[in-house]
């Protein structure tokens, strides 16, 4: 503990003294250096030659306006959410969570696609959960919380899911389940 003292002691001994050494030379002063008026010399010449362009090339940019091209990029003086977005009541974080029943509690990749069948202007398919319960789905039946079956073709039914982007705007993603053949790896 004397120990610890000592090196605090010291420590503040030679921050004071840099201090004092410190000011005695601030108070040290040189005499002022000499002025001489006479003819200017090539680099004050050259100065004021550079400080006359300069104040040109201030005056051109003072005509010029600046433009930001929005083209392929978000216009930074526009606010993230549009009005649109605000009217129709989408929230940030929703508040209650919504029960969702039948298809709803599975999204695609939880389920696999185990057969199609084309009846007339009216095409369904059969899904499968991870537990083995099979589901039938048609075109416009509502899968996950945001996802559609949109289309149901020969081999594939076709899903687009709503999303958000960060900006709020609406964007659609696609999900495609495929039908295997028998002995094909999944």
């Amino acid at each position: 503990m004397n120990n610890r003292f000592s090196g605090l002691a010291y420590f503040l001994a030679t921050m004071l003294l840099t201090i004092y050494w410190g000011v005695a030379e601030a108070q040290q002063t040189s005499p002022p250096a000499e002025i001489v008026l006479g003819e200017p010399s090539e680099s004050a010449s050259e100065e004021v030659r550079v400080n006359k362009a300069l104040e040109e090339l201030l005056k051109t940019m003072d005509d010029l306006e600046y433009v930001y091209i929005t083209e392929g990029r978000p216009d930074p003086f526009l606010p993230f959410l549009s009005e649109e977005i605000i009217q129709s009541g989408i929230s940030e974080e929703s508040t209650e969570p919504e029960m969702l029943t039948g298809m709803r509690q599975f999204e695609p990749g939880q389920l696999n696609l185990r057969a199609i069948v084309f009846s007339e202007n009216n095409p369904y398919a059969m899904v499968e959960d991870a537990a083995g319960k099979g589901y039938v789905i048609r075109r416009g039946s509502k899968i996950g919380r945001s996802g559609v079956v949109a289309e149901i073709i020969p081999n594939q039914v076709i899903i687009k899911q709503l999303s958000y982007s960060m900006t709020k705007k609406k964007q659609y993603r696609t999900v495609e389940m495929v039908l295997r053949k028998e002995g094909d790896e999944q």
